[in-house]
């Protein structure tokens, strides 16, 4: 069993890369949509190794204005995008786990689950086929 994954944002582990080292920590890193614009997958690899060791990592995708049930095929799309940046860096890294945000809310889908599900298992649907080749 792996020990806990401690949460960091990608572009801080250099500022912690010391601490991450001493203590070898398992890393759930953070990829805000932000970070995505300005960072390729050589970079993501080439940071992991520098850490000289090799931790168990998890990825956290980005989530803040994101929809994966969108309703709206422009909010789809860009989501996509964005997930799939994150499967491409999975690919690279091998993480054991990578978190996804739902998007539920249930004043958004005025209390119909059903709308919702519909275009979540769209989403999902997708991210599984890339998820099980990693």
């Amino acid at each position: 069993m792996d020990s806990p994954h401690v949460h960091i944002p990608y572009d801080r582990i250099n500022n912690f890369a010391s601490l991450i080292k001493d203590k070898t920590l398992n890393l759930e890193i953070y990829f805000s949509a932000d970070i995505l614009e300005n960072i390729n997958i050589k970079s993501v690899e080439q940071l992991i190794h520098s850490l000289e060791y090799f931790p168990s990592l998890s990825i956290h995708a980005p989530f803040m204005d994101l929809s994966p049930a969108a309703v709206d095929s422009r909010i789809r799309e860009v989501t996509m995008f964005r997930f799939n940046q994150i499967m491409d860096i999975a690919a690279a890294v091998r993480p054991r786990t990578i978190v996804f945000h739902s998007g539920f809310d249930k004043w958004k889908y005025a209390l119909d689950v059903d709308i919702w599900l519909e275009k979540s298992l769209i989403t999902w649907q997708e991210i599984l086929e890339r998820a099980v080749k990693i």
